[in-house]
């Protein structure tokens, strides 16, 4: 849960095979990471593990921030939701472009 009491964007393990989750991987230095588990809220609401994904190139181990307490009934700000959407959006439809 957030601190200011909204939903927020997550992804988790449905068990299921043909269950997928699209997004994307950024490369970032050892030295950036206290900045961005900053950022991500990492140990206030936010946990870290790591995940393999499955890209065009193959596997590819990864490191992802998820909730680490839910509250169905919380539902995400309308301009948090759109921002998240709208970001992803961009940064996929950009990789499939060059892709």
């Amino acid at each position: 849960m957030s601190t200011d009491g909204s939903g927020k964007c997550d992804a988790e393990k449905t068990g299921l095979q043909e269950d997928r989750v699209y997004g994307v991987v950024y490369k970032m230095d050892d030295s950036a990471k206290p900045a961005i588990d900053r950022a991500e809220g990492l140990g206030h609401g936010y946990a870290e593990k790591s995940v393999t994904v499955i890209t065009d190139s193959g596997p590819l181990d990864a490191l992802t921030y998820y909730a680490a307490r839910k509250v169905k009934s919380l539902k995400p700000y309308h301009w948090y939701k759109k921002s998240r959407l709208s970001g992803g959006l961009r940064a996929l439809a950009a990789s499939w472009l060059h892709s």
